[in-house]
């Protein structure tokens, strides 16, 4: 009996106990909206990009700190990360088309790609040539391994050697050369596939490239210049008016060219880059790039600088592109009425007026 009246009781206060629930939830307890799921904005101000190109009207591919590479298939609209298998800097990148790259950087890093940047392989160079020694006492060494064409082997630690590569360049039969610290020139006629060292080894760095058929120039640190007029077979010291550092060369055809450097530095040439004088400084502030864009030579460097000179390099001006930015811009390639830079922020400059790719984090 007890327990049947048990019974009759839960029944009869159940309905109440629902209700006082159900006034419970709606009083006190708040739906919560699900977080959407959102992948991170592929670019941020922490990034560094040291290299940008252009090889379409549509198509950008930007490569920086710690292997990163990005692209772009709507004119910088909006951006996707690539997949490397890397985590060193990358400090440079050029194109055959919208399928085919190939990105340098530190420690001799080498990648390519055949189909638009889906894969990134790293390929092999003279630079990773490595070879085990026994010492008397039974260790084991690794020394990399450096040759010129045609010179002796020379034999190093391997954490000794430095192998930073600082600028690609390619050209549209497959080839491509890339230079670098330690004296570093390769070259590849395969898009990239397989390398090949084309000047002996010695303590210089090589900052930049230029390359016109089978005549090509390149600048390094302390003023060094030095050009082949036989597509790399052999080269020939050139004098240079300064001792600082030249970080970026280009030619707008075999006789007329344009090198620039730290503190502003501006040097002309006019016979193929036998000689070369200074152009008045338009600024004082390092500049790192430069390039013929086919009406005017554009170079940029620190403090958001961006220095113009005429066809001939005798007149150059320079300022801030904008005052609200005194980033350092490494690179910067023309497609059509825009200049894509790289840098300490990748950007776009464009009748004036330049927007940035980053988001705060």
């Amino acid at each position: 009996m007890r327990i049947k009246r048990l019974i009759r009781i839960v029944v009869s206060i159940l309905p109440l106990v629902i209700i006082l629930g159900l006034l419970y939830v709606a009083l006190y307890i708040k739906p919560q909206p699900e977080e959407a799921k959102t992948n991170p904005y592929p670019i941020v101000k922490r990034d560094r990009f040291y290299g940008v190109v252009a090889p379409t009207p549509t198509t950008v591919w930007a490569v920086g700190s710690h292997g990163k590479i990005v692209r772009s298939d709507d004119a910088g609209k909006s951006w996707v990360v690539q997949a490397t298998p890397v985590e060193e800097h990358l400090q440079d990148i050029a194109a055959w088309d919208d399928k085919q790259a190939c990105a340098v950087g530190n420690e001799g890093v080498v990648l390519v790609t055949r189909d638009g940047g889906k894969s990134w392989t790293q390929v092999k160079t003279p630079l990773d040539e490595v070879v085990k020694v026994e010492t008397a006492g039974g260790l084991t060494l690794e020394l990399g391994v450096s040759a010129g064409m045609g010179g002796d082997k020379e034999k190093e630690p391997v954490s000794q050697v430095p192998k930073k590569l600082m600028a690609v360049k390619t050209f549209p039969d497959g080839s491509a050369w890339a230079v670098g610290e330690m004296g570093a020139v390769l070259s590849s006629k395969d898009f990239g596939l397989t390398w090949e060292r084309r000047m002996k080894k010695e303590d210089v760095a090589w900052n930049s490239c230029a390359f016109i058929e089978k005549k090509g120039w390149i600048v390094g640190e302390a003023g060094r210049i030095v050009k082949t007029d036989d597509g790399g077979q052999t080269w020939t010291a050139v004098k240079s008016p300064v001792k600082s550092s030249l970080m970026g060369v280009d030619f707008r055809d075999k006789e007329h060219g344009v090198a620039v450097g730290l503190q502003g530095v501006v040097l002309v040439t006019e016979d193929g880059g036998k000689n070369w004088v200074q152009a008045p400084n338009a600024t004082i502030e390092h500049l790192f790039y430069v390039t013929w864009d086919g009406a005017e030579w554009v170079a940029v460097g620190d403090k958001g600088v961006m220095v113009k000179g005429d066809p001939p390099g005798a007149n150059w001006n320079g300022k801030r592109m904008t005052d609200l930015d005194t980033s350092w811009y490494t690179k910067v390639r023309k497609m059509g009425d825009r200049y894509y830079l790289s840098g300490a922020r990748l950007a776009v400059l464009e009748k004036g007026d330049i927007k940035f790719f980053d988001k705060k984090l």
